[in-house]
């Protein structure tokens, strides 16, 4: 670690940084070129429309790019129509895949005095957004679009410290206070919505991790081991996971457990 206990490098944080932005911008080239067969079209209809009766170079260019798109045009509106109809589906499917998890399961919130109430309040989290469930499959996760909640398994209090505990709950906490539940769940529809174009779907795949390195890095503060053992420790939780839809779990991302103990660690 350094001086002022930050756990990651200089260099480890402007690389993920410029990952960051990178990902941002693949996004958002990748919109641009998906949807210009639609927008593109009408607006080279505009402007053509705008420039009608003026000869010279402009004009000629938005009539060729007019004429380009028009064949594709009509399709690429039918493409977009189903794929809107197809992500619209999944996420009304994923919302009820997870009321069908909890429905069985007793939730309480979490009373004075026991170690949930003692970990929100170490982790400066809303003990008001903490349920805890008795017999869920997963260690914790964060659901919920407009009023996102915490999730956490009875089990954690006799399976991690008070520090990985509330580790654990800060590490949530995060994604409470970023809306990662709506924010992720937004992105999902938008690459099932454009479902021909299979790199936003890896793009968004990379903006979830990406989701729960912050809420690392948020979680660590002062603490990095703490969160590091936490993620060890729940590494081998009951497996396979169950299908949560929107939520977004601790520890469900088996690919990513590997990187994100060995920057809590310190490693580059």
């Amino acid at each position: 670690m350094t001086k002022s206990g930050e756990y990651r490098s200089p260099a480890l944080i402007s690389r993920e940084e410029a990952h960051r932005r990178t990902l941002l911008l693949g996004i958002a080239a990748v919109l641009l070129v998906s949807l210009a067969p639609v927008f593109g079209h009408h607006v080279a209809t505009g402007f053509e429309q705008a420039l009608e009766g003026q000869d010279h170079l402009g004009a000629l260019c938005l009539i060729a790019v007019h004429q380009l798109l028009a064949p594709v045009h009509r399709h690429f509106h039918l493409l977009i129509a189903a794929g809107f109809l197809y992500a619209a589906y999944d996420r009304a499917h994923a919302a009820l895949r997870l009321r069908r998890v909890l429905a069985p399961l007793h939730t309480d919130l979490p009373r004075t005095g026991d170690p949930f109430h003692a970990a929100a309040t170490a982790a400066g989290v809303d003990r008001h957004r903490l349920r805890i469930v008795e017999g869920l499959p997963v260690p914790a996760f964060t659901a919920g679009w407009l009023w996102p909640r915490i999730y956490v398994a009875h089990a954690l209090a006799d399976r991690l410290t008070a520090e990985e505990l509330a580790a654990v709950v800060a590490h949530e906490g995060a994604h409470v206070a970023r809306r990662d539940p709506l924010r992720l769940s937004l992105l999902r529809f938008l690459a099932l919505t454009l479902f021909w174009i299979p790199a936003l779907r890896r793009l968004a795949a990379d903006v979830a991790d990406e989701a729960e390195i912050r809420a690392d890095d948020h979680a660590a503060r002062g603490h990095p081991l703490a969160l590091a053992s936490a993620i060890l420790a729940l590494a081998g939780w009951r497996q396979p996971y169950p299908e949560l839809g929107d939520a977004v779990g601790f520890a469900d991302r088996a690919a990513l457990l590997d990187r994100r103990v060995r920057r809590l660690a310190g490693e580059e």
